[in-house]
């Protein structure tokens, strides 16, 4: 209520309805029905000086000079309040900074282009982690910093066309422009500059009732049978948030999650042969599981080579699936080349969860494949190696020293998962599913920290300063005092596993023999015990453990406990020693290790978890 404007009624006024009362009071004179009013209203008045601060001129009233508009630029209230907001401050030696909750407010709007205040220290460093230079030519327009980001922003996205000078030209400053030629020429990447399409979905809260949400996306002419899973169609209008945008998206595709083609070549004369189809086949083994495979023959005619595609199946000269990693190709010697298609995993990141009433994101997740080498990018920041043999090179006295010496080793001689992606072992999806990322029962994950030390490795563990174990490997006795490193890292087997088993028995009989099939234990037998019983049974080693030639099986070897106690086997410590003024180092390396030592922020105890 504006409590200081009045509206008053001259007193020379005379009520002219009622001429016989003529006292000059308030109530007497005449009534007014309705008023217009044009009222200019001021909340904020901005007093200036006769000179800015830079001894520039604003205003001089002697020769009429003034500047005609000025921008100002402040920190405004979430609500309608027509104030600057000096809220989120606090006065530190004349200086208004910002606090700590409105710090955290100001994170909203690092990326955001209109609503920022453009002397914000924040909105430099935001700019520059997307690159952005400021273009200095435009400083001739005296155009301010929020202009000169759009035009950045829109130079970027029509770089090499004509819009980009089009933009620049519609400056009043400039009549025309004219494009040289040269000015096309391509001097460096800018990236993709296609568009990317992100389809949508909608949850509700039905899908949150069970534990695991599967969504099959199909053709509307074959319906999904499992009730667990809920299909998703390209008529599914009730699930899709923009249908027709969906369906131009994706080309009028049911299957938008495109695969990613594998390309190997094999030399056939030199990979293991069967007898096949009253032939022979040559064995070739995938380093990856395959959805689906493409294989030709290498052909050359004059001097002029080629690729000839084999059929599935077919007699005299073709090739067979045996699972998504092995096929049996016969008829052929030549080198052969095998396309094989895996989900495209950098097509399926991000997958994000996102609360369309407060427009937040809630949960942002990786595509997870393990077993395919899609693991989750975390743990993997902090391993500098993954391999199956000692990276470490102990002869080498001048590198594998101080240098190396946080370095981690993951082992993945015993790492390995079950063959959840192969359709062949596991028909049912919902099975595959059930077993995805998870490893099989001997698989061990082994995470080692190479460090250094004043002691022997076989004090180390007797030492209270300091955590974890140091590698240990098998030897043999050879002779009464000299032992050999043995290898007993677990045997994959592909096929032909009778090949594999006689071959792997000829290393010692007297050591446990553990078989698995696709994961699970079939055998757990000294290797004399395993010939035993084959023998009098009279049935082959894979009949009588029930092994077909698509299964994965793999062969373990442990040393039995009398042979560690006789001397025969004995764990043994491996490490490198260098002479250094001040004494002898010892390098080696440490699982369990929990110390901070690692050039890494997480310890090698947490890795191996």
């Amino acid at each position: 209520r504006d409590k200081q404007a009045h509206v008053r009624v001259r007193a020379t006024m005379v009520n002219d309805v009622l001429v016989d009362n003529t006292a000059p009071t308030p109530y007497n004179l005449i009534h007014l029905g309705g008023i217009q009013c044009y009222i200019d209203g001021y909340e904020h008045i901005i007093v200036f000086n006769d000179y800015s601060t830079g001894d520039q001129l604003l205003y001089d009233a002697f020769i009429g000079m003034s500047v005609p508009r000025f921008s100002v630029e402040f920190e405004r209230s979430e609500t309608q309040t027509m104030r600057p907001n000096i809220g989120g401050y606090y006065l530190n030696n004349g200086d208004m900074l910002r606090n700590i909750e409105a710090s955290v407010d100001d994170m909203r709007k690092y990326y955001r282009t209109y609503d920022v205040n453009e002397n914000s220290e924040y909105v430099s460093h935001a700019r520059d982690l997307v690159g952005y230079e400021e273009p200095a030519y435009l400083n001739h327009l005296n155009a301010p910093q929020k202009s000169k980001f759009l035009f950045w922003k829109g130079m970027i996205q029509q770089k090499g066309s004509r819009n980009a000078v089009r933009s620049f030209i519609n400056s009043e400053h400039f009549v025309d422009a004219k494009v040289d030629e040269f000015w096309a020429y391509k001097l460096a990447d800018f990236g993709d500059a296609r568009p990317r399409f992100n389809p949508r979905i909608r949850l509700s809260v039905n899908d949150g009732y069970n534990n695991d949400l599967r969504f099959e996306f199909t053709d509307p002419k074959n319906p999904t049978i499992d009730k667990r899973v809920t299909q998703v169609t390209l008529e599914s209008q009730t699930r899709w948030v923009d249908l027709p945008s969906a369906r131009a998206d994706l080309g009028g595709r049911n299957m938008p999650f495109e695969a990613k083609a594998n390309t190997f070549d094999f030399d056939l004369t030199k990979q293991p042969t069967v007898p096949y189809a009253g032939s022979t086949a040559s064995i070739v083994v995938l380093p990856k599981c395959v959805t689906g495979l493409i294989v030709a023959e290498q052909t050359v005619t004059v001097a002029v080579s080629g690729w000839s595609e084999l059929k599935a199946d077919l007699a005299g000269k073709g090739y067979h699936k045996v699972n998504s990693r092995v096929i049996l190709v016969y008829g052929s010697s030549a080198t052969i080349r095998v396309v094989g298609y895996t989900p495209d995993a950098e097509k399926l990141d991000p997958i994000e969860i996102r609360d369309t009433k407060s427009n937040t994101s809630v949960i942002r997740t990786k595509y997870w494949n393990p077993a395919a080498g899609s693991h989750y990018y975390a743990p993997l920041t902090h391993i500098d190696f993954m391999a199956d043999v000692d990276p470490a090179q102990y002869a080498n006295e001048t590198d594998w020293v101080e240098n190396k010496v946080g370095t981690v080793w993951m082992n993945t001689s015993s790492f390995a998962y079950l063959p959840y992606e192969d359709d062949t072992i596991f028909p049912e999806m919902n099975d595959r599913i059930e077993r995805w990322g998870r490893l099989t029962t001997w698989a061990t994950t082994e995470v080692y920290e190479w460090v250094a030390s004043d002691i022997l490795p076989s004090s180390y563990e007797d030492d209270i300063t300091v955590t974890g174990s140091p590698i240990k490997v098998w030897t043999k006795q050879n002779s009464e005092s000299t032992y050999d490193q043995v290898d007993l890292s677990p045997v994959n087997s592909w096929y032909d596993h009778a090949s594999t088993f006689n071959a792997l028995l000829m290393k010692d009989q007297r050591l446990v023999l553990t078989v698995f099939v696709n994961g699970t234990v079939v055998a757990n037998k000294l290797g004399f015990d395993v010939l035993g019983d084959i023998a009098s049974s009279g049935t082959p080693f894979v009949d009588q453990y029930g092994i077909q030639p698509k299964d994965y099986v793999t062969f373990t070897f442990t040393p039995p406990q009398d042979l560690i106690e006789d001397g025969i086997y004995v764990q043994d410590f491996k490490f490198l020693t260098q002479q250094t003024s001040e004494g002898t180092r010892y390098y080696f390396w440490v699982s369990g290790k929990t110390s901070e030592g690692s050039r890494h922020k997480a310890t090698v105890a947490n890795l191996s978890s």
